[in-house]
């Protein structure tokens, strides 16, 4: 996410208009952003009788604060904020609600935008433009739950499920917010639990950054029965399948049969009874998944399934990467006889996709290493395309090979990217691909299925590749740059900017994430906060202890 600009702190201003002070800079750090809801329902209405987004405002100082004139804006560049029209006089120890409703004519608490529930910033700024008073960037919101600061006017934020609009903040109960997030009734080849068998699953996962104790929450079925979820902590962001086969004898994680084939409801509570998730689910196919897109997102069907992982964020891609064949000795050959590399890419929609401006590239940093030609591919047709570095034997030939070691494989269109799998060392002869076309995981295929539909009959487990980075946007940078990289599983993630000595320059990430692509904003500053001069720097990832590094370059 984007930085603010460095503050600048402006000359200290005296003097009394009426009742209210016109505050210097350092009085003005006083007023704070205490709490603030995105996605409110039912919480509290605003003077019109509306149920809208709002943000409290506190006066920790020990002086009146009027607000007229002050700036806010939901922009971190901050480039046109909404100038307050006041009179908003706040009193020591005075809160203040302003609506984020988009109704700036029903008063002076209105402002002209809403908030993000997936996310954004909002920055309050003192009337010259020159200085934030305080801001925040907060990340994933969820129905009239709250985000806050805990203990009430402290530094930490955190998300709370009884929010306190006008009043102290109470301390922040986590145990509604784990999410129902994937469920698979009819498991036939998909995945196996502890005991080795296919048995139906549910996947809980915690989308907050902080963990979550699940001890005492219950799992039920309508007019059915339910399961106590064991005493454990969901680390941050992390998911669990929860196996319903009926055999608790198996573990902690085995609950009674509360999935049925022909459809059904589940539903998620907290420990005092609170609804934390609910789904009602259709009948579904074998080995066909409903599943949250993306993670917590809306409930669709789809064979993209991804039991303990993050989900996709659609059902139906453009085209996919279906397969692929990095050591080809004894396989399919090409028109001039030669067994070469191939990938496979599938159309899984209902209609013919140009390939017109479309690129394959085995190195994520060049996303246009080959175009693909002009060509159309229809509504579930497969498209072979020959890694063999050997552009002139046609239009199918790329300008580059596969690595039987293991790299990056991807799909783009333009320079935005469709598709993409980031593969491990290969075995000759043996192809990696989808489970099923266009869906996942991937696994390997002892008999390559080229041009035809993939088949779920061996399932080896993918070699796991390592934590990678992506491309870092802008580069050279000025004076932000998105940092981005896919992590093939979940686990401890250190990400640090060192200058071309070697030493630290500033520490971005520390600590547990889950599987996926994550990305971080560097805004050119250092441990402490000072910004850094022009220079190269290098960003080093490490993982599992494995490691990836990528040189960016401020120009200031």
């Amino acid at each position: 996410m984007h930085r603010p600009p460095a503050l600048i702190i402006t000359a200290a201003l005296a003097g009394v208009l009426a009742t209210a002070w016109l505050l210097p800079a350092s009085v003005s750090a006083a007023i704070i952003i205490n709490e603030l809801q995105s996605d409110n329902e039912q919480t509290v209405a605003d003077d019109h009788g509306e149920f809208d987004d709002w943000i409290e405002l506190l006066n920790t100082g020990s002086v009146t604060v009027d607000l007229t004139g002050y700036r806010i804006s939901d922009d971190l560049d901050l480039a046109d904020p909404y100038i307050l029209p006041g009179p908003l006089t706040m009193a020591p120890g005075a809160r203040l609600l302003l609506w984020a409703d988009g109704q700036i004519g029903q008063g002076a608490a209105h402002l002209p935008f809403r908030l993000s529930s997936s996310g954004e910033a909002v920055s309050l700024i003192t009337p010259d433009g020159l200085s934030i008073v305080d801001q925040l960037e907060y990340p994933r919101q969820f129905t009239d739950h709250v985000y806050q600061r805990y203990p009430d006017a402290s530094a930490g934020w955190t998300w709370g499920r009884d929010p306190s609009p006008m009043a102290a903040n109470l301390e922040p109960n986590h145990g509604g917010f784990l999410v129902l997030n994937e469920l698979m009734p009819i498991n036939s080849t998909v995945i196996t639990d502890d005991a080795e068998e296919y048995e139906p699953w549910l996947e809980i996962h915690n989308p907050l950054l902080v963990p979550v104790d699940v001890s005492g929450m219950l799992l039920g079925a309508v007019a059915g029965d339910e399961f106590a979820l064991p005493s454990l902590v969901l680390e941050p962001q992390a998911y669990v399948l929860v196996w319903l086969d009926g055999q608790p004898e198996q573990g902690v994680w085995h609950g009674p049969d509360l999935l049925s084939s022909s459809g059904g409801a589940l539903l998620l509570a907290a420990a005092d009874g609170v609804t934390a998730s609910d789904v009602l689910y259709p009948a579904l196919a074998a080995d066909v998944a409903l599943a949250r897109m993306p993670d917590g997102g809306v409930w669709q069907s789809t064979v993209l399934v991804t039991p303990g992982q993050t989900n996709p964020a659609t059902a139906s891609p453009l085209l996919v990467i279906n397969e692929f064949l990095a050591s080809n000795d004894t396989g399919i050959t090409d028109e001039a006889g030669d067994h070469e590399d191939w990938v496979e890419l599938y159309n899984p929609g209902d209609a013919a996709v140009s390939l017109a401006g479309m690129f394959l590239t085995d190195d994520l940093s060049a996303p246009d290493a080959w175009p693909l030609p002009f060509l159309s591919l229809e509504a579930g047709d497969y498209l072979i395309i020959w890694c063999d570095n050997d552009p002139e034997e046609g239009a199918l030939h790329t300008n580059f090979k596969l690595s039987a070691s293991g790299e990056e494989l991807a799909l783009y269109l333009g320079d935005e990217l469709v598709d993409s799998i980031v593969f491990g060392s290969q075995t000759t002869d043996v192809s990696t691909g989808r489970r099923v076309d266009a869906g996942l995981p991937w696994i390997t295929f002892d008999e390559p299925t080229p041009g035809a539909a993939n088949h779920p009959a061996v399932a080896a487990p993918v070699p796991g590749p390592t934590a990678t980075l992506l491309p870092p946007r802008p580069n050279p940078f000025n004076p932000r740059v998105e940092l981005a990289w896919r992590a093939p599983a979940a686990g401890e993630v250190s990400l640090e900017i060192l200058d071309l000595q070697g030493c630290r320059v500033a520490v971005l990430h520390q600590g547990w994430l889950p599987a996926g692509t994550q990305r971080v904003i560097w805004d050119g500053r250092d441990a402490r906060g000072r910004n850094v001069p022009s220079g190269t720097y290098a960003v080093l990832l490490r993982q599992g202890g494995e490691s990836s590094a990528r040189t960016i370059t401020l120009v200031r």
